[in-house]
């Protein structure tokens, strides 16, 4: 905390002493790493990042990062918080400095299940489906999240900043359920699910770190709402950062990922979504996305507890690439993957043999578990020509790349997928999400 007490008027932001509750997390400045306090008799305090601090009337007080929970049931947790057939805990544990603005919209220290909507005041929460509003005693073995790994592993690439996750996720909902409505006012904010994320982010003092996002599931139920997704997120993260008046606002998301769907209107939709997430990931900007396709499921839709810790550091990491990118003022740029045709070295068998397709990533998604020469599994091609097949696949050269025979050079384009197919055998946590690239000459 500053020894210094001010009368200046040249702070962008402040917090009302009287205003603050135990438990909460200020927002510190992107620049100083300070949140300032105004009192009552007008003067302002500043205080580092770092805590507990007792401002006022609250204790346990801490200055970090906000950062709203928002997207549908991944997002809000539903994997199993202990093992059904050993009665194992397998949630991750709270600690001092990860701090919950919850679905009562009271600050609490944070423990799972992170999302409690049948507590929830507003009516959004009561109106829009979801099996733990309506049966409350799911949560005493469901709703395990990624959140207090996210929270975790966002500390150990900050410095050890204190988090503040805002409970803003429904289970179930469409990204039209997300749609801004036409006005936000006190009935909007009761009864939409952006109205209510806007109140809350009113609530906890205004300027937040960023919003991550774990959404889409619901989009592959019709095929217009799926082929429509990107353009339609783009729309939806560019209201986000008008109303908040922060057009480099950090969102960090989650490209949905596997599942045991048998429904084959439903299991292309999902591709569809999954490919436009693809997009959104490679475009520079101040929104990043990270891969769950390699994560384990609890039931046909749902990560495991142990998928849902693996996305909560891939997004921590990928939320702090975010804010620093934005602490600059320079959008995050995303290396992309390539796919290019390789001719063998052989002069003698070169026109007698097709060529090879060589696959480079980048540094956005490590290749560190790969090991050269071995198979690498989840790999598929989209051609008109339906006869050319993957012979192999396998790492080369130190396993920073990997070549993929095929049958044979078609004479229409050629397209490399990754992870469209289930399971995705031999891809554990590589972290790459789902694609589909064209294979260059």
């Amino acid at each position: 905390m500053s020894s210094q007490k001010s009368q200046s008027d040249t702070y962008s932001h402040y917090y009302a002493a009287e205003s603050i509750k135990n438990n909460q997390i200020l927002q510190r400045c992107s620049a100083t790493g300070l949140a300032i306090v105004r009192f009552e008799d007008e003067s302002l305090q500043t205080y580092n990042t770092g805590g507990p601090y007792k401002i006022h009337k609250a204790s346990n007080v801490y200055v970090g990062d906000i950062w709203i929970m928002a997207g549908q049931s991944n997002m809000r947790g539903h994997g199993y918080q202990i093992d059904p057939y050993t009665t194992c805990s397998l949630i991750e544990q709270g600690q001092p400095g990860i701090h919950l603005y919850d679905s009562k919209e009271e600050w609490t220290t944070a423990k799972e299940p992170l999302h409690q909507l049948y507590l929830s005041t507003r009516t959004v929460h009561h109106t829009l489906p979801d099996p733990t509003v309506k049966n409350p005693k799911l949560l005493k073995y469901r709703g395990a999240s990624l959140g207090l790994s996210f929270a975790k592993h966002y500390r150990q690439e900050n410095s050890n900043v204190p988090v503040g996750l805002v409970a803003s996720a429904h289970g179930g909902t469409s990204l039209n359920d997300w749609k801004r409505p036409d006005a936000l006012n006190d009935d909007t904010e009761d009864r939409t699910l952006y109205g209510a994320m806007m109140a809350r982010i009113k609530a906890v003092g205004g300027p937040i770190g960023g919003i991550l996002w774990y959404q889409g599931e619901s989009d592959t139920n019709a095929a217009a709402d799926a082929s429509t997704y990107k353009d339609r997120f783009r729309l939806w993260v560019q209201t986000v950062r008008q109303d908040l008046n922060n057009p480099a606002l950090p969102i960090a998301f989650v490209q949905i990922g596997p599942h045991a769907i048998d429904v084959e209107e439903t299991k292309k939709n999902w591709q569809s979504v999954q490919l436009a997430q693809f997009d959104l990931m490679m475009e520079e900007g101040y929104t990043a996305g990270v891969a769950s396709i390699d994560c384990s499921l609890d039931d046909r839709l749902h990560l495991s507890a142990a998928g849902l810790k693996i996305v909560g550091k891939r997004l921590a990491i990928a939320a702090s690439k975010l804010l620093k990118a934005s602490q600059k003022g320079v959008g995050l740029f995303k290396e992309p993957f390539c796919a290019q045709y390789q001719d063998p070295l052989i002069p003698d068998l070169e026109g007698r043999i097709p060529p090879c397709i060589l696959f480079t990533t980048s540094q956005t998604w490590s290749t560190a578990d790969l090991v050269e020469n071995d198979d690498i599994l989840g790999f598929g091609l989209r051609c008109e020509d339906k006869s050319v097949a993957i012979i192999h696949a396998r790492a080369a050269e130190d396993a920073t790349h990997i070549r993929i025979w095929i049958s044979h050079k078609p004479k229409t384009e050629l397209f490399l997928t990754y992870g469209l197919t289930y399971p995705l055998a031999g891809s554990s946590n590589k972290g790459w999400p789902a694609f589909c690239i064209k294979v260059k000459s």
